[in-house]
């Protein structure tokens, strides 16, 4: 099932079974870089249109940041990116979303989170706790 047909309270019954708990977790959407999406958009308008939609479920804990990509299917497990191989841990907050960006295993990661909207009824919650928390990094 795709990303217009999944729902905040499935992805609530995903991270609970996973984790026990939903207050670590956001949901993210795919950021590209100005110039990266000027490349992506020179090379293909369906890949950028495909590949900029991207939407994932991230929590945080002291291990690391689990990420699941929900865009396509709820199927699949989280992958780990551990807190000792990201050194580097960037937010940029704005009035209506955040951006969370890092280098992981040599690619620069980048999510937006958007505060508003049916699929981000948590992340505004859920980001000003993991904020207090120092996003669980030990």
């Amino acid at each position: 099932m795709g990303f217009l047909f999944n729902d905040v309270n499935e992805f609530r019954e995903i991270i609970n079974e996973k984790f026990k708990n939903t207050d670590s977790y956001l949901f993210a959407i795919k950021h590209n870089s100005k110039a990266k999406r000027f490349l992506k958009l020179l090379a293909s308008n369906l890949y950028n249109t495909v590949d900029s939609s991207r939407t994932f479920l991230l929590y945080f804990n002291e291990k690391g940041i689990y990420e699941k990509e929900v865009s396509n299917s709820t199927k699949g497990d989280f992958i780990l990116m551990p807190w000792d191989e990201i050194e580097v841990f960037e937010i940029v907050e704005e009035y209506r979303k955040a951006f969370i960006k890092f280098p992981h295993s040599g690619k620069n990661i980048s999510y937006e989170i958007d505060f508003d909207g049916k699929m981000g009824v948590d992340n505004r919650k859920n980001f000003e706790n993991l904020k207090g928390k120092s996003w669980h990094r030990l």
